[in-house]
């Protein structure tokens, strides 16, 4: 009997013992469990901490002014709370990690638990460069409401400068200034031309006017009076704004003295490049090479004015009428040049082509884009600058138009007319988008 009851007891004991064990291992496990879901917990926090840290650093970057851009950033630390309660702190650096990309690197701690992430944005750093879009008038900017739910939009960047106003809808995005009622210089033909005794000395001046009659020139130098009637390109009795702009290029800067290639540029009456009434350009129909071609005319251009694929390829066209281009293109590090004393006028698909290297205009009228296109450069108007992605009749969907900063260091191209209006840029973080050319979709990482 006693046997039995001791050996119940042994039952008894091995059974709590077991008990105990397993009440044991469920709290250690229970206890792992918690501190694994706390580390998870305190990392996750900290990679909140850290992004919220690159978000400041990045609000910084964008709120200073150019002049105080500096690389490397000085170290932001700081620390993210939830009401009165510290959750984390962070420390946040930010460096150039190419010519037009910077990185912001963060640091969250939260408990002791560290996690880094690194973003990085695209930017335009301070320069001395042509607005993207001035205009001595207004300018205006349109998108389109398309059928359904279909939208063009119109995307530029920054400075836009206008003598007067600038108007823009609901589909219109601008990363950068828009600077209305601005004192905008134009170019003027008339410095070297043999109408102006201000600065060169030749026989007629036109008394700060911008234009001399044949009366005037007669008591000035009635000797003269035969060149007078020879330069006066129209034959209306006044030497003016245009014939002076025709002098310029056919006798001004043809000659090797005068222009940067130090060459006969072939652009005076009777030269291999000079085209006298209106012109039709396709692809091909100018030599690739040729660096500039003067029309005493209208020119229209289809598509591009000469074989842009090879060798990098620098053409400017000047013109005494109005320049029409169907959707410019070009290769990377093609320059194509406009000069119009009339219009420039183009438009195009926004998904054909497209201008990869830079498009450069000077209009002494309007500038004018219908449909769509993808340009990178700069125009100039003396007159305004109108942009409406509105498809003409017959032509189907609207496409986005994209007006994009220059590629590359500002440089005058041959044949932009001396005081062609440069501008300081200020230091710019990107279209963040991703969905334009010349945007730059900011990218996240953990460390």
């Amino acid at each position: 009997m006693n046997l039995k009851k001791g050996f119940i007891i042994i039952i008894v004991v091995a059974s709590l013992a077991i008990i105990v064990l397993i009440i044991l291992c469920l709290i250690e496990v229970g206890s792992s469990e918690i501190l694994q879901t706390r580390v998870n917990n305190n990392i996750i926090s900290a990679e909140y901490v850290a992004m919220a840290g690159a978000e400041r650093m990045y609000g910084r970057l964008k709120s200073l002014q150019s002049s105080d851009v500096t690389w490397p950033q000085p170290t932001l630390t700081g620390a993210v709370s939830t009401g009165t309660l510290t959750t984390g702190n962070f420390t946040a650096n930010a460096n150039t990690f190419s010519s037009d990309v910077f990185a912001i690197v963060s640091q969250g701690v939260v408990n002791g638990r560290a996690v880094t992430v690194t973003v990085k944005y695209g930017y335009t750093a301070s320069s001395t460069a042509p607005s993207t879009l001035g205009a001595g008038g207004s300018i205006s900017l349109s998108g389109t409401h398309g059928t359904g739910n279909k939208k063009s939009w119109v995307h530029a960047d920054g400075p836009l400068d206008s003598g007067h106003g600038i108007t823009i809808n609901d589909l219109v995005q601008v990363q950068g200034p828009m600077n209305e009622n601005q004192t905008i210089a134009m170019p003027s033909f008339w410095l070297y031309t043999k109408f102006d005794t201000t600065n060169t000395g030749f026989a007629y001046s036109d008394g700060g006017t911008g234009s001399i009659t044949r009366a005037e020139a007669l008591v000035q130098n009635p000797a003269m009076i035969a060149t007078f009637d020879t330069n006066d390109v129209n034959g209306d009795g006044v030497i003016d704004d245009k014939d002076a702009f025709y002098y310029y290029y056919t006798s001004y800067l043809d000659q090797p003295a005068n222009n940067m290639l130090g060459q006969d540029l072939a652009i005076g009456p009777g030269d291999i490049y000079y085209f006298s009434g209106d012109q039709n350009f396709e692809p091909g129909s100018i030599p690739s090479g040729t660096p500039i071609i003067f029309v005493d005319g209208n020119v229209n251009i289809l598509f591009n004015s000469s074989e842009w694929w090879g060798a990098a390829c620098n053409n400017t066209i000047i013109a005494t009428g109005t320049i029409t281009i169907t959707q410019p293109s070009n290769g990377g590090n093609d320059t194509l040049t406009l000069v119009a004393y009339g219009d420039v006028i183009t438009g195009g698909e926004h998904s054909f082509g497209g201008v990869n290297g830079n498009l450069i205009v000077y209009t002494n009228g309007n500038f004018i884009a219908d449909y769509g296109g993808k340009t990178n450069g700069t125009v100039l108007a003396k007159g305004d600058i109108i942009i409406n992605t509105q498809a003409a009749s017959g032509q189907g969907e609207n496409f986005n138009r994209d007006f994009k900063r220059l590629h590359g260091d500002w440089t005058e191209p041959l044949g932009l007319p001396s005081g062609y209006r440069v501008v300081t840029i200020q230091f710019i973080i990107k279209d963040e988008t991703g969905a334009t050319g010349g945007s730059y979709k900011p990218m996240w990482q953990r460390d």
